[in-house]
């Protein structure tokens, strides 16, 4: 049995709907009876395709035919309908992956339609769904709306991304009802439609409020009428009052007056037939400017249709163009995959045979090596045996040599203790020379000699560690200028400059070297009041201390490795 259902209620979908009474059944009466035996069952809208599998449908005795709306039309539908555009397309995007998860989940039991197509191709719908066995019948007449809110839609649509992407899944699951599944608006021709109505309608706006005017002024003039009436009945009032109250003395003007009476009664007949006929003259204008009005509007319906024609050859004629570009793009696309399978065939070919050669002559040097290790060898082991006997004969001259030392080192000693004592009675003398007269009148000499030696040796000192430096790795001399321009512009030795004043002021002599952090994590340095990175050339390297933090971690990595 093949089952019809539709994904979301619309007036299109309906109208189908009516069309096959006869065989339309509910998801209840499917899954409690199994259908009624008849070929084609049409199922009322779903939410989304999950629906029938909740409601226990056994999907093995079904042929599921699943009718959609596409995104450009689903979205204006439900904009006409108050919904925004993106929570019409939120909607559309959760009922279509729906369709698709369902699809994948059933493929071999389920088709995808799309309705839309159907209803505006028909004749090849029916065509089509017959090659698949699917027997219905379109009886629908009518033409799909493409108002402001399409072409609102279709762009929409355009601009993102995953409507298009959910669009061509749709297709590419879906029966081809048509090579193209794309909308396309005449934004021209709406324009114009639109334009034109709007100016119709201002037309039809002047008249009214023309006819407006006219019957305000109808309207006018009725209530001056009445108001002379109302004087006239108040003066008539007046005069029979007048009369009552009078009438012996006016008895001869009775008739006078009654005359004049008449006269008005008769003028306002007159007034008031007059009234009725500009009343009627009034009706008879509206009903013209009604009738013309129903005029324009036939004339703008005729316009519309004809305007709906005009898109639909349009369309046909971009569907055949768009089928041409898209059977050229296939060949083009076959003709590469075939140019690109034959050059990779080619590739592996000479790679395979590549491969082979290398592999005959590694084996052959690899069998010449082993000739030339096994040669190797035998000579190794008769270097061995002369290395031995070399060593024995090495042993003895070692063994006369230490005899040797032994009898110079004892010589050594007697000389040692003769002259220890000989120090001791220069010792003696030194301390008789102290003691003099002339040593003491000598003193202030000797103290100046000193503190001249002492700016000789903190030159000297400086030189030995300025050379010490710029022979080092851990201070760059072109990095130290780079980094502080100052120092640059001084002309002095970048040596010199870090020795005397850049470590106390916490620069760096390169990038591999921290001297505030040296000192802080060796205080023992510190109490030495020592340039940081000569301790580190002199003791600290070592003594495995670390240059900087990042040398540190370096270190700790290598240990844990």
């Amino acid at each position: 049995m093949k089952v019809i259902v539709a994904i979301g209620n619309s007036e299109l979908w309906e109208q189908f709907a009516l069309s096959q009474a006869d065989n339309v059944q509910s998801l209840n009466q499917l899954s409690g009876e199994g259908g009624k035996g008849s070929q084609v069952c049409v199922v009322e809208a779903l939410e989304d395709a999950q629906q029938l599998v909740r409601t226990g449908i056994q999907l093995s005795n079904f042929s599921v035919v699943i009718f959609y709306q596409q995104a450009e039309h689903y979205i204006a539908s439900n904009i006409q309908r108050g919904l925004t555009l993106e929570e019409a397309s939120a909607l559309w995007i959760k009922k279509t992956k729906s369709v698709l998860q369902f699809y994948k989940q059933n493929r071999r039991s389920v088709k995808l339609v799309n309705f839309e197509l159907c209803i505006a191709f028909q004749t090849d719908a029916l065509s089509i769904l017959k090659k698949f066995e699917i027997p219905l019948q379109f009886t629908i007449d009518i033409d799909l709306k493409k108002d402001f809110e399409h072409l609102l839609s279709c762009q929409f649509v355009r601009q993102e991304k995953d409507l298009l992407d959910l669009n061509a899944r749709l297709a590419a699951s879906s029966i081809p009802i048509t090579e193209s599944t794309e909308v396309d608006m005449d934004c021209e021709s709406l324009l114009s439609a639109k334009s034109k109505r709007a100016s119709e309608e201002k037309a039809t706006n002047e008249i009214v409020e023309k006819l407006s005017l006219q019957l305000k002024g109808t309207e006018e003039s009725l209530s001056a009428l009445k108001r002379d009436r109302e004087r006239v009945n108040l003066v008539s009032t007046e005069f029979h009052n007048e009369l009552s109250l009078q009438k012996d003395c006016f008895a001869q003007q009775k008739k006078h007056f009654e005359h004049e009476l008449e006269l008005n009664e008769l003028q306002m007949l007159c007034l008031q037939e007059e009234y009725e006929e500009v009343r009627d003259q009034l009706v008879k204008e509206m009903r013209n400017k009604v009738s013309v009005e129903n005029s324009t509007q036939h004339k703008i319906s005729k316009l519309n249709s004809q305007l709906i024609e005009a898109n639909h050859e349009i369309e046909l004629y971009l569907l055949h163009i768009a089928q041409v570009q898209e059977e050229l793009e296939s060949l083009e696309l076959k003709n590469m995959d075939l140019v690109n399978m034959s050059l990779e065939l080619q590739q592996t070919l000479e790679n395979t045979d590549l491969s082979f050669k290398r592999t005959q002559l590694d084996l052959e040097k690899l069998n010449r090596e082993l000739t030339n290790h096994q040669k190797c060898n035998s000579t190794l082991e008769d270097q061995l045996a002369k290395l031995r006997i070399e060593k024995s004969q090495l042993l003895r001259r070692k063994e006369l040599e230490l005899t040797k030392l032994n009898i110079t080192n004892e010589k050594l000693l007697i000389e040692n203790s003769s002259i220890k004592h000989k120090l001791v009675q220069v010792d003696a003398e030194l301390d008789q020379i102290r003691t003099s007269v002339f040593w003491k009148t000598a003193e202030p000499v000797r103290k100046l000699v000193k503190a001249v030696g002492n700016i000789d040796k903190k030159k000297a000192k400086l030189q030995r560690d300025i050379g010490l430096l710029l022979t080092s790795e851990y201070f760059d001399a072109q990095w130290y200028l780079e980094t502080y321009p100052d120092v640059a512009a001084s002309d002095i030795n970048p040596a010199e400059h870090y020795l005397k004043f850049g470590a106390n002021e916490g620069r760096f002599p390169s990038p591999q070297f921290d001297g505030n952090w040296y000192l802080k994590r060796y205080p023992d340095v510190a109490e030495q009041s020592i340039n940081p990175l000569i301790h580190y050339i002199k003791f600290g390297l070592s003594e495995g201390r670390s240059a900087s933090p990042k040398m540190l971690t370096m270190q700790n990595d290598r240990s844990k490795g």
